[in-house]
């Protein structure tokens, strides 16, 4: 969140103290008076720039003319500054390049600050470009580095980014325990902060939190965070932070179908917003607006609040929010009927989409169009609209397999990456703990040999000897946890490959479901040769849906899970059909009936009954419970 600084003001504070900064320089520097000296001449030379030049323009030149007059050591401080003007700018290229050069030197001259901040800025380039697994690792050596300079307001700030971080690859549980820990260090006071940046810091954080727990689904626990943050900003006159409270809070209502609230809330931001004259947060609101309006019938409302909302995402050219709203005005024309006014923003929509290839939306304007052709009666132009509406489903569908197992991916090489550091962690310990205990041992037995030699050479044995026997009891641990952790690696592996071929089975039978029963509807209107193609088309869709090569590749991957899992079952009965033993591993993984008749192409009420001849087969009696039995098979 940016803040609004009065200019005059920081000029003020430069003259007096030679720096540009809220917080008193101990927070951040500790002992590093040279980046104390050196932010205070950066920034007096600021005085010295015509005011007509544009701020982040200016600070930039500064520094870069400073790079050619300062020594090396304070170079550092420069880069980093540079790194942060640049990922500001969203130049996350350049921003790592100056990060890299600030890391380089700062290590060569041990500047523990700067080389938490080259760290830093590092992660966050990581970050906003999507490689979170390293943005963690690069957020840990700045934890590292903070911890050991025992900087708290650092370790705060760097706990909230991995909390930030965390959240990306959906990882709710860590995400949350980094917003949490860098809470407790806000509340405990960071030092020499006053207590309205504290509380400001705090409401940061709370909405943090808040925002992870909404995408986790918790909404009450979410409106409980949002609303104490949404307090806290009230207390401080932070208008722009109460607007985002606010909006935030009427998501919460709107997923919960409270509409008449979430609207009070909305239009409560969006007055807040006008008379900050944010325009490009005005339209966000006002989109929220229409489709709420929409969700309760109010079309007029609805229309008037999005054509507004599209004509501003147009003028600040923000695309991807223009689109939305080209579709949310084409479905509200569908249902009132305007449908010329719904193709126009459909063509528009389609034509921006290709453009800036934003496939979601081209598919979501295509199924529009497709409803559309429909009411006007042109099936196989609305046949035609489906049909590319399947096909950018597949691509999306594609995509989001690809992204989900990218984050997936990013998961485990960041717990790898953590258990790894933890290990080098606890052998540093037991290193410097033999380093020490030896040198103790070195000091008695020089003492002891001035009088007693044989002791000497007796304690040198034995000392051998333990070391040799705990080396190899080291050796043996080693070797278990290697072997342990290999075979919860494979094993996890062998699950996330069943679920994630179950989940594509699921998703596949439901399309092709859904799109049968849209054939179905439009073969009694259609001509004699329109019927015929749709015909064929639903016989390859049953086809589809009913795929041995599916089903043989998730057996393969349901026994490298459960290996004799149908081995056992066959021993049980030898009545058991295949039908049979695919219902059993579906029962077995815990799919509900609606999803195991789905997967299976079968109505509900059949799949019932399969369960009760399966149970008959087995010779279960009525009080066992058919799930509880199949999964205690090994």
């Amino acid at each position: 969140m940016i803040e609004n600084v009065d200019w005059w003001q920081a000029i003020f504070v430069i003259f007096l103290t030679g720096r540009f900064c809220t917080f008193d320089t101990s927070i951040f520097y500790s002992k590093d008076k040279n980046r104390i000296n050196m932010r205070g001449y950066v920034f007096f030379l600021f005085l010295m720039i015509p005011m007509i030049l544009p701020a982040q323009s200016a600070k930039e030149d500064s520094l870069l003319h400073l790079i050619d007059v300062k020594p090396e050591e304070e170079l550092p401080f420069i880069y980093n500054e540079l790194a942060s003007i640049k990922s500001n700018e969203e130049k996350f290229r350049e921003s790592a390049h100056w990060a890299e050069l600030a890391l380089k030197l700062s290590e060569k001259y041990n500047l523990p600050v700067e080389q938490y901040y080259a760290n830093y800025n590092l992660s966050f380039v990581h970050y906003h470009t999507g490689i979170i697994d390293t943005s963690i690792f690069y957020a840990n050596e700045a934890l590292s580095i903070a911890k050991r300079i025992n900087n708290t307001y650092l370790i705060a700030r760097i706990y909230s980014h991995l909390g930030n971080a965390y959240s990306r690859i959906a990882a709710f549980d860590k995400s949350l325990h980094f917003f949490f820990e860098s809470l407790k260090i806000v509340e405990d006071t960071i030092p020499n902060t006053s207590a309205e940046k504290t509380l400001y810091y705090k409401s940061l954080l709370l909405n943090n939190i808040g925002t992870a727990y909404k995408n986790m689904g918790q909404y009450e626990v979410a409106l409980n965070y949002f609303s104490e943050s949404l307090t806290n900003r009230k207390q401080l006159n932070d208008l722009n932070g109460i607007a985002s409270c606010l909006q935030n809070i009427g998501v919460v209502y709107e997923h919960e179908k409270k509409f008449d609230t979430a609207l009070i809330l909305y239009q409560e931001a969006l007055k807040i917003r006008d008379s900050l004259d944010q325009y490009s947060y005005q339209a966000e609101l006002l989109l929220n607006i229409g489709v709420v309006y929409m969700e309760t019938g109010e079309f007029g409302k609805s229309e008037k609040q999005l054509n507004e909302a599209a004509e501003i995402f147009r003028e600040v050219d923000r695309k991807r929010l223009l689109v939305v709203s080209y579709l949310k005005l084409a479905g509200l024309k569908l249902k009132t009927g305007g449908y010329d006014s719904a193709f126009s923003y459909l063509s528009k929509s389609i034509a921006i989409s290709k453009k800036h290839n934003y496939k979601i939306y081209e598919r979501d304007a295509y199924n529009l169009l497709s409803q559309f052709y429909t009411a006007k009666g042109e099936y196989e132009k609305a046949l035609e609209s489906r049909n590319l509406q399947m096909t950018l489903t597949d691509s999306v569908f594609s995509a989001e397999m690809a992204t989900q197992v990218a984050e997936l991916k990013a998961r485990y090489e960041t717990e790898r990456m953590e258990k790894e550091i933890d290990i080098l962690s606890k052998e540093n310990e037991i290193k410097q703990l033999k380093i020490e205990r030896k040198s103790t041992l070195v000091y008695i037995l020089i003492i002891v040999a001035v009088v007693f030699v044989l002791l000497l050479v007796v304690a040198v044995l034995l000392l051998n000897r333990r070391r040799l026997r705990q080396k190899q009891i080291n050796s043996e641990l080693e070797k278990s946890k290697l072997l342990e952790h290999k075979l919860k690696e494979e094993n996890e592996h062998q699950s996330k490959q069943l679920t994630t071929h179950a989940l594509n089975m699921l998703q596949k039978n439901k399309l092709l479901q859904e799109l049968d029963s849209d054939l179905r509807s439009f073969s009694p209107r259609a001509d004699d040769g329109l019927k015929k193609k749709i015909g064929d088309i639903r016989r390859q869709i049953n086809r589809n849906m009913n795929s041995e090569k599916d089903w043989e590749l998730f057996r393969l991957y349901f026994e490298d899970v459960n290996d004799t899992f149908f081995n056992t079952l066959q021993n049980q009965s030898t009545e058991l059909t295949s039908g049979d033993l695919k219902l059993a591993a579906l029962i077995r993984l815990n799919l509900n009936i609606k999803e195991a008749a789905a997967l299976l192409n079968i109505s509900p009420d059949s799949l019932r009954k399969a369960r009760y001849r399966l149970r008959k087969k087995l010779g279960l009696n009525e009080r066992e419970n058919l799930a509880d039995y199949l999964g205690r098979i090994a």
